[in-house]
């Protein structure tokens, strides 16, 4: 009877262990907005919503290659999990729709989220 109430109370203790694991939310991430069609020289906009303190980035492909500019950097979400990037479009960016990527992370956890842009005039 002794041994088994000991096996009773291991597996017990290794079904409260490993189901919040079991159970554990995929990260996601969903986009809220985004500004397009945008027109050159005008700011452009992207919000997510993702789990709190997730690590997140964006890439914007235009027709010259990837873009690095002021308010594109890393950004980690806030308590509610949202996260925003407000960016100049270049004067002389090209009309046409470009993609954009946003990624992550969050104990190794990763996230994908691939939207695009309409740059017009």
């Amino acid at each position: 009877m002794h041994r088994d109430l000991s096996i009773l109370a291991i597996v017990l203790a290794v079904i409260v262990t490993v189901t919040p694991l079991a159970f554990a939310q995929q990260l996601q991430v969903r986009l809220v907005n985004v500004t397009s069609p945008v027109a050159p020289g005008k700011d452009a906009t992207l919000a997510v919503q993702t789990t709190p303190k997730a690590a997140c980035k964006i890439t914007v492909q235009y027709a010259s290659g990837p873009i690095t500019t002021k308010g594109l950097g890393p950004k980690t979400a806030d308590v509610k999990g949202n996260v925003r990037w407000t960016w100049r479009v270049g004067p002389k960016t090209k009309t046409g729709v470009w993609p954009v990527i946003v990624s992550c992370s969050l104990k190794k956890q990763l996230a994908k989220l691939e939207t695009s842009i309409a740059v017009q005039k």
